[in-house]
């Protein structure tokens, strides 16, 4: 949720996950990963995704917006690329 609703922090969220992950599996933790930046539509969301890629400037991120479907098409190209065929979502 880039656009922070519910007044939490995209970034403190990413922590808390990346924490999360690494307690359960440090395989898991070790493996790739990119980011969906949701809720793109959104009024915060944009100078959020700026300090989300300063403070990730390595991790990939696909902004979206899942309600209004933009950049699922990026998203379905970088998944065809990633596992090889054809994403359908």
């Amino acid at each position: 949720d880039m656009a922070g609703t519910e007044e939490r922090d995209p970034i403190e969220d990413l922590e808390k996950l990346r924490t999360e992950i690494k307690l359960y599996s440090e395989d898991l933790a070790k493996q790739p990963w990119l980011v969906l930046a949701n809720k793109m539509d959104e009024e915060t969301a944009a100078e959020n995704l700026e300090n989300f890629k300063r403070r990730f400037p390595k991790i990939e991120v696909i902004p979206i917006s899942a309600d209004k479907g933009d950049g699922l098409d990026v998203l379905r190209q970088r998944l065809d690329e990633l596992v090889g065929y054809p994403a359908r979502i």
